[in-house]
């Protein structure tokens, strides 16, 4: 009760979400539902969190830049596109920067809901220099502002630099950020969501990979599929109707009841198709971490595929 009233009346009614949310639907459905939307995965069972693992798609389990980052997108995008349908705004200010600055306002109510994790603070940091590199008209060079964003959270919090949540939401962003500017990233066209969708997975389970090996030494081999898939599920879909349950259970358990029904059924579809994965032979292996050469080799190789967007001698190299 430290730290202040309204806070801890937020608390309260997170465990009272949750509490509401396990006994009444089905585990462990229940269990991934509330690590995803109010942060609190301790009654998550080791054998599922471990099958999450083995198919490399453990990162949606917990709030962090992903769920962070889908939030701003759910948001902005909607915001953008209303603003649009208005012609007085259109002619007289930036509606991308107005849109920026709303999204913000969602983004602190998703991290108050997640109980202020130390992860989901940093994702916040990260994804509002984003926006407030939109607002102020900065956001061309978005490696810069990666590097602004990891500056603030680093003279915060200076042992943030070898946790690996932090180590594995900076590479993930860079790698993707890289691609960007390689291999642009568009979202205008079914077709090109779809694309941006893979481009996007692909860059940031290469770009994290070397962590993963170091980290864990097993190798999911099925991970990118398993991301293609699930990523956007979660992001897209459980996530915002999660948020939706909360506000609505505000008012009324019934009326939250209905979209936390359909958020089980998303979950265990979820659950049961990672559960297929797995039974694939090889869909992980262990290995030893990568050595010295093999890393210089490993970034070799993706500085060639990066290069190979325009040169024909960088493809030959990859």
């Amino acid at each position: 009760e430290g730290y202040g009233p309204v806070l801890h009346d937020l608390d309260k009614l997170r465990h009272r979400y949750g509490n509401f949310v396990r006994p009444d639907f089905r585990h462990p459905a229940s269990e991934v539902l509330n690590a995803v939307t109010i942060g609190e995965d301790g009654g998550m069972p080791k054998e599922l969190r471990a099958r999450f693992s083995k198919s490399g798609v453990a990162h949606v389990l917990s709030i962090s830049g992903l769920h962070v980052a889908a939030v701003a997108v759910v948001f902005y995008f909607p915001f953008k596109w209303l603003l649009k349908r208005s012609e007085y705004m259109m002619l007289r200010w930036s509606v991308s920067r107005i849109a920026a600055a709303l999204t913000i306002l969602p983004l602190f109510f998703y991290i108050a809901l997640a109980g202020f994790s130390t992860p989901t603070v940093r994702a916040f940091i990260m994804i509002s220099i984003f926006l407030i590199a939109i607002i102020a008209g900065k956001n061309e060079n978005k490696i810069n502002t990666l590097g602004v964003a990891a500056f603030v959270i680093l003279l915060m919090r200076p042992e943030a630099l070898f946790e690996l949540s932090f180590q594995f939401s900076f590479l993930a962003v860079l790698g993707i950020l890289l691609v960007n500017r390689f291999y642009p990233l568009k979202l205008e066209t079914t077709r090109d969501f779809v694309l941006t969708t893979v481009k996007t997975t692909c860059a940031a389970t290469f770009a994290t990979l070397p962590l993963v090996l170091d980290s864990f030494g097993v190798l999911p081999i099925i991970s990118i599929p398993a991301n293609l898939v699930f990523v956007p599920l979660v992001e897209l879909l459980i996530v915002p109707l999660g948020l939706v349950s909360f506000a609505l259970f505000l008012f009324s358990p019934y009326a939250a009841s209905l979209f936390i029904w359909l958020n089980m059924l998303l979950t265990e579809m979820m659950i049961f198709g990672i559960g297929i994965l797995l039974k694939i032979p090889y869909s992980s292996v262990s290995v030893q971490p990568l050595g010295a050469v093999q890393l210089v080799l490993y970034a070799a190789l993706g500085a060639s595929l990066l290069l190979a967007a325009g040169r024909t001698w960088a493809r030959y190299a990859a």
